[in-house]
């Protein structure tokens, strides 16, 4: 037989490659009239399958033409991502339940140690009420079980947010799928991110870090919202009767800045403009800047001299101005000189001169430093504080303006001047108790957040005629007694709270008034 006859359609017959290779090694065992059988069985069968087959090879055709195969693989690739939303959901819960177990156990012991302390110490109860007062634990002893809860609390976030965010991937292909479900999968995000949420959170723990409380189930409500969100997805997916979601939340609109918090921000990012002068020497003087940063004094004078607000008050105001004008010629800096002096008001002025005096003196410009320092001594005179004017345009910087008025002039020059000044005029009182009141910070001792600002008088500086002033608020104040304790918060411009302090300040260095004179 020729090859052409051999590849001929009337010699051929599909068969399974390990029956073919034995047909051709044993072909003594497979006459060709054997073969021959077994291929019309096989063509035999095939009409048949063609016979049941209704349709034409065009007709075929058409039938998959009217099919949408896109839509089929979206289907498809939607139900995936039903099914694996599902997994994933279920997974949360569980993570969730573990990480509440483990804080809970932290919570736990940090209440045993709590219970500890109250079984060891006498029972206290309060005077007024009667009912018995808890003991806590000492601030050394508490700390290491907020650390133990702040922890587990922070690793329950960490690992319920990552299913979460896989889960939020599921939901974007199931809202590709059928744009439709949009609102369902917005409800099963937004409950997932509940659950994280939740999942950080313990009674107690932020807003009164003195001691946990118990827990308030909100992560078991926030789960059930999941699986009711979760489930209502679910059954839209089918066709199936759902529940629908909630309205979204109206959208959060940022408070408008307002005219505080615009000259706040821009003063700061007015200061952080010039701070590379303050870091480096060889910088330009810059007119334009250091003019601004004069203009800025007037927002800085009304900052109280505070811990949290050094970066941004008034010296630090000037000091930048003086860097800034740091390399400025002899002739210009000695008019910045003319033109701090004239500055209002005097805490400025003083302020400013002071960093010029101090810039000039870094720089080795002895003589600017000398005229800065002269021009500064001439605006230091005691005598204006006989007013109450002075008192009143420097009300938060009077004390250190004092301060350095009397480093000048001496103590005893400054306190003559104010004893015949609060002897001539009796407003000066008020004015006089208010500039020498000192802010302070208060702060949570365990998270060291800042939670007010007080003001009030702790200790008397030594140019005050103490005698003088105790006598003139027994005056005007005839009842007043001492304040009692320290670090009460109060009406920081009370005269009679200021006044009592430093009656209380006096007592404490044995001033010979500080008692009320006896009635006549």
């Amino acid at each position: 037989m020729s090859a052409e006859d051999n590849r001929a359609p009337d010699n051929l017959m599909p068969m399974c490659l390990e029956h073919s290779k034995e047909i051709d090694d044993l072909w003594q065992n497979f006459p060709a009239d054997l073969l021959r059988e077994w291929k019309a069985q096989q063509l035999q069968e095939c009409r048949g399958l063609e016979q049941s087959w209704q349709l034409n090879s065009r007709q075929v055709q058409d039938v998959m033409d009217t099919l949408d195969h896109r839509r089929i693989g979206t289907q498809t690739a939607g139900s995936s991502a039903v099914l694996a939303a599902a997994r994933i959901v279920g997974q949360l819960g569980v993570v969730a339940g573990q990480q509440r177990t483990v804080v809970a156990r932290a919570v736990g012991a940090w209440q045993a140690l709590r219970n500890q302390v109250n079984r060891s110490m006498p029972p206290a109860w309060d005077a007024t009420t009667g009912q018995v007062l808890r003991v806590e634990p000492s601030l050394m002893e508490t700390r290491p079980h907020q650390v133990a809860v702040s922890e587990a609390l922070a690793a329950a976030i960490a690992a319920t947010q990552s299913p979460t965010t896989i889960l939020i991937g599921e939901l974007r292909a199931i809202e590709a799928a059928d744009p439709d479900l949009v609102p369902w999968c917005a409800w099963v995000q937004g409950a997932a991110a509940v659950v994280v949420a939740a999942s950080g959170r313990w009674p107690g723990s932020s807003s009164n870090p003195v001691h946990p409380l118990a827990d308030n189930g909100d992560l078991s409500n926030a789960l059930a919202e999941l699986e009711r969100a979760f489930t209502a997805l679910s059954a839209r997916w089918n066709g199936q009767a759902a529940e629908d979601p909630p309205p979204p939340p109206p959208p959060v609109v940022a408070e408008p800045e307002s005219e505080a918090q615009r000259a706040a921000r821009e003063h700061e990012e007015l200061l952080d403009s010039a701070r590379p002068w303050a870091r480096v020497t060889g910088l330009a003087y810059d007119p334009d800047l250091y003019q601004r940063l004069l203009a800025a004094t007037e927002h800085a004078v009304m900052f109280p001299v505070l811990p949290s607000l050094m970066a941004i008050g008034l010296f630090a105001t000037t000091r930048l101005a003086a860097s800034v004008a740091r390399n400025a010629d002899p002739d210009t800096y000695r008019s910045l000189i003319t033109q701090a002096a004239a500055l209002q008001p005097l805490a400025v002025a003083v302020a400013l001169l002071r960093n010029l005096m101090s810039t000039a003196e870094k720089a080795e410009r002895l003589e600017l430093h000398d005229h800065a320092r002269t021009t500064l001594v001439a605006l230091m005179d005691v005598e204006q504080w006989r007013e109450v004017a002075p008192w009143q345009d420097n009300e938060y910087h009077s004390r250190s303006l004092l301060d350095w008025t009397s480093s000048i002039h001496g103590e005893e020059t400054v306190r003559d001047a104010l004893a015949a000044g609060l002897t001539d005029t009796a407003d000066l009182l008020g004015p006089l108790l208010i500039g020498i009141a000192a802010w302070t910070e208060q702060r949570d001792s365990h998270t060291w957040a800042l939670r007010d600002y007080v003001r009030g008088i702790r200790d008397l500086p030594p140019w005050l005629p103490v005698d003088i002033v105790v006598t003139e608020i027994h005056r005007q104040f005839p009842d007043l007694k001492p304040t009692q304790h320290d670090n009460v918060s109060r009406d920081i411009k009370d005269l009679r709270d200021l006044a009592a302090d430093l009656l209380r300040a006096a007592t404490s260095i044995g001033s010979r008034t500080s008692e009320p004179p006896p009635a006549p």
